[in-house]
C-alpha cells in the first residue's frame, strides 16, 4: 500500500490513528483522495487480499451504514473501528468547501480487508441519487468517473468496490458465470461486488433502500465494443418496462444530448439485443424487487437502478470523456434544494434552477436561479442534439436569486436545456419552446 501511504502523509491532516476519538475532520481534494485509493487497491488475479466478511462482521457493518444514515457519527465511526475502519468528516476543498462523511478502512492497517469505500454527501444537491463503481479496475477508469460524477453531480452517495474484481480466491455462489477472471465460462469471485450479496456493497445498498424507497443506483461498467457492438448498453436490470420513472432511457437520451455521435441498445426497449444486460446483477436485483438476489433475476422493474455498459473510446479513455457520465446524470436526473453555509455564513440552497417562466415559452422566457454562495457563473441553453445554442450569462454573481431573460425567438419549436454552473457543481432544467 505504498502510494496510498505516501499520499495520506502528504496530506498532513489525514487520518492520523487516534485512541477512538469521537469524529475524524479532514480536508482537501476529495476526488484525487479517492484517486489515490483507487489507484492503490489490490489488483492481483487471484492474490487473494480481499477478505470476505463473516456474518458477525456484516452485521456490524449494517449498523456502521444505519448510524451514518441517521447522521450517528461519532457511533458509526466507533463501530467502524473494531472492523479497521474509520468515519472521517472530510471537507472537499474543490466542491467548492462540500463536506463528505467518508467510510474507510484504516491504514496502515494489521489486517486489511479491502471492503471498499463510502461517501456521504451532508448536503447533497440530489438527494436520492447513489452512484456505485463495483468494478473500477476491471472496467478500467470507472472508479475515476463515478467519483467525479459524484462530486459534479452533488449525488447523495458514492461507494467504490477496495479490489480487482477477480482478486478473491473463493466464489460467491450466486448465479451467473463470467469470462472476466479466466479463458472460459467461471462462476462470480467473492470480490466481485456486483455479483455477491454477502458483502458490505450489498449491505449498504440494501440499509439506503431501506432508509430511502426513492434512492436512484447508477452503477457504470465498461465493456470491450466489437464492431458491431454500440457505445453504451443500458439497462434497469431487468427485459421489463419500469413501474416508475424510466430513468435507463432517459440516460439514453441524456447520453445522446451530451455526444450526438454515440449509439446505444437499451435492453427493456431493444429487446433482440441479449448481451450485458446486467441481470444477474445482485444490486440490481435487490433494486428492483427481486425475492433472491443472488439466485433468481428479478421479475419486475421498480426504475431505480440504472446498468450502464460503456465502451472504452468515447466514454472511458480520457479524462475529458469521463465527464460525459456526469454531463448525462446531470440531464437525466432532476436537481433537488441542498443548503450549503453563503459567504456570511447562513444556509442556504447550493446551486439551483428555480424555472424559467412560462414554460412552454413563446419566443422568450425569464431564468430564475439560486446561488448559495457568491462567485463566477455559467447559465447555458443546449438542445437535445447537445449543441450550445445560447450563453445567457457569464460573470460573478452574490448570493441569491438572480434572473436573466432569454430571447429564443431564433430558435426552432423543441426542448432544450437549461445548465447552470458554479464550480464543480452543475445542475439542469428542461424549458419547451412553443411557436
Amino acid at each position: 500500500m505504498k502510494q496510498h501511504t505516501m499520499f495520506l502523509a502528504a496530506a498532513m491532516v489525514l487520518f492520523a490513528s487516534a485512541s477512538a476519538p469521537a469524529q475524524l475532520v479532514a480536508s482537501g481534494d476529495l476526488v484525487d483522495h479517492i484517486d489515490a485509493i483507487i489507484a492503490d487497491m489490490p489488483t492481483t488475479y487471484d492474490g487473494g487480499d480481499y477478505l470476505q466478511p463473516a456474518s458477525t462482521s456484516r452485521a456490524v457493518w449494517r449498523e456502521i451504514i444505519d448510524h451514518i444514515l441517521v447522521g450517528e457519527y461519532a457511533d458509526a465511526h466507533t463501530k467502524a473501528l473494531t472492523r479497521n475502519y474509520q468515519v472521517v468528516l472530510y471537507t472537499d476543498t474543490q466542491s467548492p468547501n462540500q463536506t463528505v462523511h467518508v467510510l474507510l478502512e484504516r491504514t496502515p492497517a494489521s489486517t486489511s480487508r479491502y471492503w471498499g469505500t463510502y461517501l456521504f454527501c451532508t448536503t447533497p444537491a440530489r438527494h436520492h441519487l447513489v452512484i456505485q463503481a463495483p468494478h473500477p479496475r476491471y472496467d478500467s477508469n470507472t472508479g475515476y468517473q463515478c467519483v467525479r460524477a459524484y462530486r459534479s453531480t452533488g449525488a447523495a452517495a458514492y461507494f467504490v468496490s477496495g479490489t480487482h474484481r477477480c482478486n478473491g480466491i473463493s466464489y460467491s455462489p450466486c448465479d451467473g458465470t463470467t469470462y472476466a477472471c479466466t479463458t472460459g465460462a467461471d462462476s462470480y469471485r467473492y470480490s466481485d461486488q456486483a455479483h455477491v450479496v454477502l458483502s458490505t456493497f450489498q449491505i449498504t445498498t440494501e440499509a439506503i433502500l431501506d432508509q430511502d424507497p426513492d434512492a436512484l443506483f447508477i452503477q457504470p461498467h465498461g465493456f470491450a465494443k466489437g464492431e458491431d457492438d454500440p457505445d453504451l448498453i443500458i439497462s434497469n436490470g431487468t427485459r421489463y418496462m419500469p413501474s416508475g420513472t424510466d430513468y435507463a432511457v432517459a440516460m439514453r437520451d441524456a447520453f445522446a444530448a451530451v455526444d450526438p455521435s454515440l449509439t446505444f441498445k437499451v435492453a427493456h426497449v431493444d429487446l433482440s439485443w441479449t448481451r450485458l444486460l446486467g441481470t444477474t446483477n445482485c444490486q440490481g436485483r435487490l433494486i428492483n424487487g427481486g425475492s433472491d438476489p443472488c439466485g433468481t433475476s428479478a421479475l419486475s422493474a421498480t426504475g431505480k437502478f440504472v446498468h450502464i455498459e460503456q465502451a472504452r473510446p468515447g466514454l472511458r479513455d480520457t479524462p475529458a470523456n469521463w465527464t460525459k457520465l456526469a454531463q448525462a446524470i446531470a440531464l437525466a436526473v432532476p436537481d433537488e434544494v441542498s443548503s450549503v453555509p453563503g459567504d456570511d455564513g447562513i444556509l442556504r440552497p447550493g446551486v439551483r434552477i428555480i424555472g424559467n417562466y412560462a414554460n412552454p415559452f413563446q419566443g422568450q422566457t425569464r431564468v430564475d436561479f439560486e446561488l448559495g454562495r457568491g462567485g463566477p457563473v455559467r447559465l447555458e441553453v443546449f438542445d437535445l442534439a447537445g449543441r450550445r445554442v445560447a450563453e445567457l450569462t457569464s460573470e460573478n454573481y452574490g448570493p441569491g436569486i438572480h434572473s436573466q431573460v432569454w430571447n429564443a425567438r431564433r430558435l426552432p419549436s423543441g426542448t432544450y436545456f437549461l445548465r447552470l454552473q458554479q464550480g464543480d457543481r452543475m445542475v439542469t432544467h428542461r424549458c419547451v419552446l412553443l411557436k
